[in-house]
């Protein structure tokens, strides 16, 4: 089921709703696109040894481009939600097509590259090199691109019902792929004793695998679960739902690029 955004009225979606969406775009566009834009920079700071970027963030580089595309979705966005005739149509649904599908895409392009390199090693370096990598994110382009594209075209319909098909699958690979790390982690390696303890570099790694999964889910799940009560609630209480869920989703989004400041020390 489709919802038209020319069919909410200001009083269906509540004024409640409208404070809760303008205020999370302003925030991620105040304090994430500054955060994005250091993020970047100390990702493309550090080159492989042939020069040019290091093959290891080719994806972490493409997320951190998507979020700052998503940071700058306020002023196209804000203006919309208050009112229609200031909206600038087609290019803020292609903007927020595009934004939250590529998210996910290198999102569990990350997760993915993890599982491979812990479950399949030998396969995840047979598809190390550059081009690759490079192609694997072209072609993830190219389908975010088209969602894009399909949002444009639907605009001001938004397709809650696709969006939450999405997420879940998005959901389900990146927890399987996550779960699957955490388990083969905890197992001793053919060359370690089983007495018990983890190695630290698998210490580490446990711990960050870890903290990408609770904030996966955290994020994610709200966004999930609003979504599939598009049929259940009456329409003020679903947009709160997914303003809130929204905001939860945004916020998330932030964990990325703490994470590449602490990664590169760059955090007291």
């Amino acid at each position: 089921m489709n919802t038209s955004l020319t069919n909410v009225s200001q009083a269906e979606m509540g004024i409640a709703t409208v404070s809760i969406v303008i205020a999370s775009q302003v925030l991620n566009l105040c304090l994430g696109l500054p955060l994005q834009c250091y993020a970047m920079h100390l990702l493309l700071s550090k080159p492989s040894g042939g020069g040019g970027v290091d093959v290891n963030v080719i994806f972490a580089v493409n997320l951190t481009f998507v979020e700052i595309l998503y940071c700058l979705v306020a002023p196209l966005y804000c203006p919309c939600i208050i009112s229609l005739t200031l909206c600038v149509g087609a290019l803020l649904g292609f903007w927020l097509g595009t934004c939250m599908s590529g998210r996910y895409v290198f999102q569990c392009l990350l997760c993915l590259e993890q599982y491979l390199a812990v479950i399949h090693p030998m396969i995840f370096l047979k598809f190390k090199p550059m081009r690759y990598r490079v192609g694997v994110a072209s072609a993830a382009w190219l389908f975010v691109l088209g969602i894009g594209t399909a949002s444009s075209c639907m605009f001001p319909a938004v397709p809650y019902s696709a969006f939450g098909a999405v997420y879940f699958i998005v959901f389900f690979l990146d927890s399987f792929c996550c779960l699957s790390v955490l388990n083969a982690l905890v197992r001793p390696g053919p060359s370690e004793k089983d007495n018990g303890e983890m190695s630290a570099a698998k210490k580490k790694a446990f711990k960050i695998i870890s903290m990408n999964l609770t904030t996966f889910l955290v994020q994610v799940l709200p966004i999930v679960i609003s979504f599939g009560l598009l049929n259940t609630l009456p329409p003020e209480s679903f947009h709160l739902g997914v303003a809130i869920g929204m905001t939860i989703n945004i916020a998330g989004g932030f964990v990325h690029p703490i994470y590449v400041l602490h990664k590169y020390r760059k955090l007291p």
